[in-house]
């Protein structure tokens, strides 16, 4: 049986400018990763994730909608098949991309204000977590309260330094930076003047 198709209909323009956007939070979203992996540690703010939590969430929402209306665009347009794998590969993209849009939207905020008008600031952090042991990329790192492990990491602890904590510890993290957030370049107990990093 032969299926006779017309010729694809090219996508509308607001398609496009949805891939550029996911293609940018999902570069958003690794950015704390790679800045790890070079040396270079970015802290938000404790008070500024909870301020901005909701609209992260709002934006991470939207993000996943335009994906659930883009690939219904899509499907309607070039007949994509409603298989059981696709939904799903559709539903994991889409949240896969909430994700990234909450994230994004937590971390790139304060940092482009630490990179524009930021200026050497010290900021105090409550441990949540010890690890016992190094972590690739990351060296031994320490995981702060209130923030998420993804961008509430410190790393590159001195192994002495850490001897000296425990979770509840408080430590001031100094680096150049706003009340949203600082790029991470000494630590020191908050009573004492122990440093931690490198």
């Amino acid at each position: 049986m032969t299926t006779v198709t017309g010729p694809a209909t090219k996508l509308p323009a607001y398609c496009k400018w949805l891939g550029l956007y996911y293609l940018l939070v999902g570069v958003l979203m690794v950015l704390p990763t790679f800045l790890n992996v070079v040396h270079i540690q970015w802290l938000p703010s404790p008070a500024f994730a909870s301020q901005i939590r909701v609209i992260a969430l709002l934006v991470g929402l939207a993000t996943s909608l335009s994906c659930l209306l883009m690939f219904k665009h899509i499907e309607r347009i070039r007949k994509v098949g409603k298989d059981s794998q696709g939904f799903a590969a559709a539903l994991l993209l889409c949240l896969f991309l909430a994700v990234c849009g909450y994230y994004s939207t937590i971390t790139t905020v304060p940092m482009v204000a630490a990179v524009l008008s930021g200026e050497v600031i010290e900021m105090t952090f409550t441990v949540e977590k010890i690890w016992p042991f190094p972590v690739k990329y990351c060296g031994r790192a320490i995981e702060l309260s209130y923030l998420s492990p993804h961008y509430g990491t410190l790393c590159g602890v001195a192994p002495e330094f850490m001897e000296q904590l425990h979770p509840g510890s408080e430590i001031v993290v100094s680096g150049r930076g706003t009340s949203w957030g600082l790029f991470a370049n000494n630590a020191r107990l908050a009573d004492g003047n122990q440093t931690g990093m490198p």
